[in-house]
């Protein structure tokens, strides 16, 4: 719909595709990210084959995933009941 944000980053909002607020040499390493974790690397032979540039930026974008990942996750109680007495227990459980 005219005038509706398509997505905000930062309390700024944008509109139209996201990938026009990328450089253009940003959005060509972001296209090769999913055929690197496929496996498929830039250049021929394994990994210590490619420039050193290219893995330093195919860990940045996973990190940054992994850190948007982590952020989106909901947050869910793994501690065992009991095992820090009733009081705890409440406190944990929310009560």
């Amino acid at each position: 719909m005219p005038g509706i944000p398509t997505y905000s980053f930062e309390n700024v909002d944008y509109f139209g595709c996201p990938l026009k607020q990328v450089e253009p040499w940003c959005a060509t390493y972001l296209s090769l990210y999913s055929h690197y974790k496929n496996g498929i690397l830039w250049r021929g032979g394994g990994l210590a084959d490619q420039p050193y540039q290219y893995i330093r930026i195919m860990e940045c974008i996973e990190s940054e995933l992994h850190k948007i990942d982590e952020a989106t996750r909901p947050r869910t109680y793994t501690g065992t009941p009991g095992a820090g007495g009733a009081r705890a227990d409440r406190k944990a459980w929310g009560m």
